[in-house]
């Protein structure tokens, strides 16, 4: 798999649950530093009648325990950084590296917004969230290192580091930009007012059956990404077998009260632009929402 081109392995949209959040990033939480043992006091050994005075045990040595160490700040992630890796990603990073492999799919997945909208505000800022970071930004979006999420106070896309990894690792390459570009198309949500329309008929509330329609409209926009990848010749058929158990993972089961689509739906939802013969995936999007249209 080359650079900007990714395998989609078995769990893609995992992070294609919760969207909202927030700028500019607090400091972490603290860790309290842990008390330290107590020092014994010294304990007189008994008298013996054959020494002229009494001996003293020694003090034994206390090791102290060295309070946690913080947890990073938040980076700021380049939508135009440089790839590093000439060539396939999959497996060319370590769990330590996963700033330098968001390096090489954030710009891919940002730069797509420019393929379809002449003039749209793209995200504020993409943030990758350390091991052990955990906050709240400025619009109440809590963050952490599990986050993947799109923050609609703050226009900002959080992806944390323990996340990443175990979608690098075990989903493979290219399970993160499509969960990425999930969360892109819910920016583009936001910038087209679905999500303040639906607020405002609701009591500042987005109800389950109107979270379904807009996790549905967010897997079509993975699927119009996957399309435009497709489109520049990257994708390889094993770069598509495992789709359907990617959405069967992140499915809901039916019933009341649900916030995500049903496997069949996510599936019509992601193939309705993924397979498409237009030459703008992304309109197939429109009728999940036609009542405000992502695209003109």
């Amino acid at each position: 798999m080359r650079k900007a081109l990714f395998a989609l392995t078995a769990t893609t949209l995992l992070l294609l649950a919760g969207c909202t959040f927030v700028t500019p990033l607090p400091g972490p939480q603290q860790p309290q530093p842990q008390p330290q043992p107590s020092q014994p006091a010294a304990t007189p050994a008994p008298a013996d009648d054959t020494t002229e005075s009494a001996e003293t045990t020694e003090t034994p040595e206390t090791t102290e325990t060295p309070a946690p160490e913080p947890a990073a700040e938040p980076v700021e992630l380049s939508t135009s950084a440089t790839c590093q890796v000439d060539g396939d990603l999959e497996g060319a990073f370590t769990e330590t590296e996963m700033v330098e492999y968001l390096n090489c799919v954030v710009p891919s997945v940002d730069a797509w917004l420019d393929t379809v909208y002449e003039d749209i505000p793209h995200p504020n800022a993409y943030w990758f969230i350390p091991r052990g970071y955990v906050g709240e930004d400025s619009a109440g979006c809590e963050v952490s290192d599990t986050a993947a999420q799109y923050c609609v106070g703050s226009e900002n896309i959080y992806l944390g580091e323990d996340r990443v990894w175990d979608y690098y690792k075990v989903l493979g390459d290219a399970s993160l930009p499509m969960a990425i570009a999930h969360e892109v198309t819910h920016h583009i949500q936001n910038a087209a007012g679905i999500w303040q329309s639906i607020a405002e008929a609701n009591g500042n509330a987005i109800p389950p059956e109107e979270s379904v329609r807009l996790e549905n409209q967010a897997d079509c926009g993975a699927g119009a990404f996957m399309a435009y990848l497709a489109g520049l010749g990257v994708l390889t058929e094993d770069d598509t077998n495992d789709l359907t158990a990617v959405l069967a993972v992140i499915a809901s089961v039916e019933g009341d009260g649900r916030d995500h689509g049903t496997m069949p739906e996510r599936m019509d939802a992601f193939n309705s632009s993924f397979t498409t013969d237009s030459d703008i995936p992304m309109e197939e999007c429109v009728g999940f929402y036609p009542e405000i249209p992502i695209l003109n």
